[in-house]
Formats: structure tokens, sequence, C-alpha cells
């Protein structure tokens, strides 16, 4: 069976903007220009990203998606699973130190640069940066 793309095109579009969202997050971090109300909103956005992506997996099976776009969501749920781990194990053990959180800034920065590739890579690989004409005008109406 042929596989629909109309919802990958639309996740890894939406993966896109979360990894760029990520890159922003990552250098606010770095040069220390962030204020609670961004860092609340990052923090639900991700939550919510979180959810989304498990919802996304069984999607991909009923739509017939290709193996190698299982990457990003599995991904995705790991690593929020070890960022929100690592953040409440620093926090609650108070190892705030320095240098660590140098390393966890710069591990989102390449998460959020591997995010981006990736999906771009995969809109490449699966040739979805074109709608065909019947796409076309399904997104018109």
């Amino acid at each position: 069976m042929k596989p629909k793309r109309g919802f990958l095109r639309w996740y890894l579009f939406l993966t896109l903007a979360f990894g760029m969202l990520g890159l922003l997050d990552s250098l606010a971090t770095f040069f220390d220009v962030v204020n609670n109300v961004y860092v609340y909103v990052v923090v639900i956005l991700s939550i919510f990203f979180f959810l989304y992506n498990i919802l996304v997996i069984p999607i991909f099976h009923a739509h017939h998606v290709e193996r190698i776009a299982y990457v990003l969501p599995i991904y995705h749920l790991f690593s929020f699973l070890l960022f929100f781990g690592f953040g409440l194990l620093t926090t609650s053990a108070r190892l705030l130190f320095d240098w660590l959180w140098m390393v966890v800034v710069g591990a989102g920065f390449l998460s959020a640069i591997f995010e981006i590739v990736f999906s771009a890579y995969l809109m490449k690989k699966l040739d979805l940066f074109h709608l065909t004409s019947s796409e076309s005008q399904v997104a018109i109406l």
C-alpha cells in the first residue's frame, strides 16, 4: 500500500520549527537572555510536543509511513525523558555546576541541530518539498 504523506510532511515541518525553537532556546540560555515567561512557554510547548509524539507513532503506522520516519518521534520521546530526568536529578540533588549547565546547553544545541538536519533530510529523501496537484487542491480547501 502506498504511504500517505500529508501528515508526515506537516509533522516534519513542525519538527523543523521545534528544532529552530530548540536552537533559539539554547542560544538564549547560553547568552543568559531568558525570562520566566519564556521558560514556562518553552516547557509547556515541550510537554505538548512530547505528548504529540506519543500520538504520532500510531498515526505513522496507520498511514504506512516509511520506517525511517519513526526515528524522529522515538528520538523526541527518549530525548525529552532524558533531559527531563536529568533536570530533575540535577535540581533535586543540587548539582547545578556551571560546567554541567554548559554541557546540557551544548547537548540541547546539538539535539536541535539533529532535529533540523534529520527533518530536512527526510523531506529531501522522501520528496516532500513539493505538493502534487491533488494535494495542492486539498491544501487550498
